[in-house]
């Protein structure tokens, strides 16, 4: 061949690949041709319903053709007509317009089918830190008070409850915040693994008061006035006998006794009953705050020996 033979077939070889470029860059409608590789979301398609899939997250898919972004590549593993169990399944990519996919990574991948499950628990919580000294829990309200967990078969029928945690240490008032719920097994063991939880959240209403001291404390009926003249007080009897004290700690230390109100005697000739209000005490709350007063008055009877009797009218 020639020396102008082997120029002429150089020249043509060139003009060959210039119009192969030139038609990649029209065709693409004058965007650059590029070689990528991307990591993919990886789907599962054609599960039989009832069945979750679990398996890698993502491949890496390699192209060259006009720049993708990620949510545009279709990567995906067909689980048409498998049953629950273990598999290695291949790794399949749809076509890309304008582009060719040149490799993926991994290939195949281990996919496990499990069979589905959901059940209704009612929500419980657990304190893991009480309130703060001179504080209670007095109730604990939770919306919704009930959670729809979802998951493989076997896990769901482990749960033995929905709880939510409850930290109460530098609470000092009723508060409502959201709290996420847990699942745990009969022996209070928190579960993990594929569940979910509709709600995962629950709004708690936590109702926090201070502590106080109670007790028990004999009524003092109190008496003023006198009778009218020739007669004499007889038995005097509390309904109830006793109220119940409450109190802020330390308010109630040495109280023993709680008094009514003044009864009025002057002038009174026969036997009543009256109700008063126990005088109240300062930061304490009394129960119940008014008694009954049964006052036995008695007609004094001078005898023959001189001895004085009384008689009630």
């Amino acid at each position: 061949m020639s020396e102008n033979q082997r120029s002429t077939t150089s020249l043509k070889v060139i003009a060959i690949f210039l119009a192969v470029l030139l038609w990649l860059y029209v065709s693409t409608e004058n965007t650059i041709i590029t070689r990528k590789e991307v990591g993919v979301q990886l789907r599962a398609v054609n599960l039989e319903e009832g069945l979750k899939a679990s398996h890698l997250d993502k491949v890496s898919v390699s192209f060259i053709g006009t720049p993708r972004k990620a949510e545009d590549i279709n990567a995906y593993v067909d689980l048409k007509g498998l049953e629950p169990g273990v598999y290695t399944v291949p790794v399949e990519v749809s076509s890309l317009k304008g582009a060719r996919v040149t490799g993926i990574n991994p290939t195949q991948v281990k996919v496990q089918i499990s069979q589905q499950g959901e059940h209704i628990f009612p929500v419980t919580h657990k304190v893991t830190k009480p309130p703060p000294a001179g504080y209670r829990l007095e109730g604990v309200d939770m919306v919704p008070e009930k959670c729809l967990v979802k998951g493989p078969r076997h896990l769901v029928n482990r749960v033995a409850d929905v709880v939510v945690y409850l930290d109460l240490g530098g609470l000092t008032q009723t508060s409502t915040y959201d709290v996420q719920v847990r699942a745990v097994d009969r022996e209070g063991k928190l579960l993990t693994g594929d569940l979910t939880f509709i709600p995962n959240q629950v709004k708690v209403y936590v109702v926090l008061g201070e502590k106080k001291d109670m007790l028990q404390a004999a009524v003092n009926p109190i008496l003023s006035g006198q009778l009218a003249e020739g007669f004499t007080l007889g038995e005097v009897r509390v309904d109830p006998p006793r109220v119940q004290m409450i109190g802020k700690l330390g308010v109630l230390q040495g109280q023993t006794e709680a008094a009514t109100e003044a009864i009025n005697l002057e002038g009174r000739t026969t036997s009543f009953v009256e109700e008063v209000k126990i005088v109240g005490v300062p930061g304490v709350e009394i129960y119940p705050s008014r008694v009954r007063v049964h006052v036995q008055v008695q007609q004094q009877i001078t005898g023959a020996d001189g001895v004085e009797s009384g008689e009630s009218p």
